[in-house]
């Protein structure tokens, strides 16, 4: 009977203290778990942002153009028809992409607003593609002549 006294006088004070270790120690998991969380959205976003860009990259050696910001949704459910599932252009955060082409069509950025879904912070990052020069396909002729490789000669270029 003793025991069963001792037990009922010390259960309050092992409760207590096991839910005052509790609180104190589960909020740094709490971090450590979203910690890890974050790095894993950040991998995936940045799968996603090069799967973005390798889309458009082949599309513009195609057609000579990137798809205009307004298009991209379009496009990419054309790209990826079983992505609805990822909602691409969307980050892993439900934020959407940031796509904006250059002026002169040689080069894109893609960016996501990272965690915090704000634009312009330190959580930003994604691609930037831009080619200061022509790409070979766009380069003009460098003359109206053309020599011939195994003659040597020169011979007009046909109109």
């Amino acid at each position: 009977m003793k025991n069963m006294l001792n037990f009922w006088i010390r259960f309050p004070a092992y409760f207590l203290g096991t839910l005052v270790l509790f609180f104190l120690y589960s909020h740094p998991l709490e971090r450590w778990m979203e910690a890890g969380n974050d790095a894993l959205k950040i991998i995936q976003t940045r799968q996603d942002i090069q799967e973005t860009a390798l889309a458009l990259e082949a599309h513009y050696k195609t057609t000579g153009h990137y798809p205009a910001p307004g298009d991209l949704d379009d496009f990419l459910r054309q790209r990826f028809p079983d992505a609805l599932k990822r909602q691409i252009p969307i980050d892993r955060w439900g934020n959407p992409l940031r796509y904006k082409t250059t002026e002169d069509q040689r080069g894109f950025f893609l960016v996501s607003m990272g965690r915090d879904g704000l634009p312009d912070t330190p959580h930003d990052f994604g691609i930037q593609i831009f080619y200061w020069t022509p790409r070979e396909e766009e380069k003009p002729f460098p003359s109206e002549e053309t020599v011939l490789p195994e003659s040597g000669t020169s011979q007009e270029a046909s109109k």
